[in-house]
């Protein structure tokens, strides 16, 4: 796995000092649970803590407490593949609102050439209407081309060591 990003980890900060702490979000089970912990261990409420900017740029500068949870649960439901190449490929998860973040939910990644994603696709699909495509007519389809579709459509992203496909039975 290529993940660069970790959503686990955020640099708080505390409003009227210069305290700076990393926390790790995965150490909670819940929003209150962090909160109960922050309070016990650093005597500090959560509307006195904000983001700072970090090296994986995924909690936006200045979020609270409460947007940053909300963020790491819709980011824990996503394959950290799918997060990396989407930060690296698409649109940078820092720039993101936590809507159109959900959306990343519906792409998947694999590790093929956009012409093997298509060829792969057909193979799949070779079934219609419970009658067999002929093996005969294959030969005749374009993969290049049905790649080229997909990928001006949107419905497939070329990464470099993969493509990001649109899923949209996930949508």
């Amino acid at each position: 796995m290529t993940n660069k990003i970790d959503i686990n980890k955020v640099f708080m900060g505390i409003k009227n000092s210069s305290l700076v702490f990393e926390l790790t979000l995965c150490d909670h089970d819940s929003k209150d649970d962090l909160v109960e912990y922050l309070k016990d261990y650093l005597n500090v409420d959560e509307e006195n803590l904000f983001s700072i900017e970090d090296e994986f740029k995924v909690y936006p500068k200045n979020s609270s407490l409460e947007d940053i949870w909300e963020r790491y649960e819709i980011l824990s439901e996503i394959d950290e593949e799918v997060i990396y190449q989407y930060d690296k490929n698409i649109n940078s998860i820092n720039t993101l609102s936590n809507d159109s973040l959900s959306d990343i939910k519906n792409y998947s990644f694999y590790k093929v050439s956009p012409k093997e994603y298509a060829q792969n696709l057909i193979n799949d699909l070779r079934s219609w209407n419970g009658e067999q495509i002929p093996e005969r007519l294959l030969s005749y389809l374009d993969y290049e081309e049905i790649a080229n579709d997909l990928l001006i459509s949107g419905d497939m992203v070329e990464t470099g060591n993969g493509v990001l496909v649109l899923d949209y039975l996930n949508s």
